[in-house]
């Protein structure tokens, strides 16, 4: 009995000190699209937890060609998940060699550094539909709209195709 008291209370020693440095670090989680489309916000979930300081400083941007297109910073606190929009890029990027790179700091320590590949697509159209009501009974007739606009906002003038199934 006493052997296995003495493990026991080993077992929880070596525990205790492995969850204390382990929580000593700082330890992160950052959900981004790997596609990002030219003209819209792009946006990034983050999770910080794990550290001594009770806020950090976010910076998340695109880079294409080593010059920085678009970015943004955001103070985030320890524990909690934040979330952050870069500015969108412009209508014109082309569709490869764009990074995104989010940099962790507090004060002048840095916590956390990475850089992740993109592909931004071009948005040629967007189209919109709208219905005069929320539900309908059966044998009703269902009266839609269907605006389409290019990126630069000017309507779409043409045939489109429609499919609605049940």
């Amino acid at each position: 009995m006493y052997l296995l008291g003495h493990l026991l209370l080993r077992c929880i020693c070596l525990s205790l000190l492995i969850f204390h440095f382990s929580d000593a670090r700082a330890s992160y989680y950052i959900s981004t699209p790997s596609i990002i489309y030219s003209g819209i916000n792009t946006t990034l979930c983050v999770h910080w937890f794990g550290s001594s300081y009770s806020e950090i400083n976010v910076t998340a941007g695109i880079l294409h060609q080593d010059v920085t297109v678009a970015q943004a910073t955001q103070v985030f606190q320890n524990d909690s998940i934040g979330i952050m929009s870069i500015p969108a890029t412009p209508l014109d990027s082309s569709d490869y060699g764009y990074f995104l790179f989010v940099n962790g700091s507090a004060g002048n320590e840095s916590i956390f550094s990475n850089i992740f590949d993109l592909t931004i697509k071009q948005i040629q159209t967007n189209t919109f539909i709208e219905t005069d009501k929320k539900n309908y009974r059966p044998q009703e007739t269902v009266k839609i709209r269907i605006i389409t606009v290019y990126n630069d906002l000017t309507p779409y003038k043409g045939p489109i195709n429609i499919y609605i199934t049940v």
